[in-house]
């Protein structure tokens, strides 16, 4: 699986995602509309606060497995 990191965070989390099989792409200066004009070929993103990802862009066809967001919280995922 592939994994776009958005957001700088702790390398312990790439470490483990890369421990268990996962492909980890650092986007960390990459803008949020070149992330999402190329979400199909990640299968998730993981945010912080940089940018929040809204509603019309997971009804398109957002075809992430998932999409997590480190530290506490959901407001940078438009959930409703």
């Amino acid at each position: 699986m592939i994994v776009l990191h958005a957001d700088s965070n702790n390398p312990l989390l790439i470490k483990k995602l890369q421990k268990v099989g996962y492909h980890n792409i650092e986007a960390y200066h990459v803008s949020k509309e070149e992330i999402l004009a190329n979400k199909n070929l990640y299968d998730g993103i993981i945010i912080r606060r940089r940018f929040k990802i809204e509603k019309p862009c997971i009804d398109e066809d957002y075809i992430v497995k998932f999409i997590a967001r480190v530290r506490a919280g959901l407001e940078s995922i438009d959930v409703e």
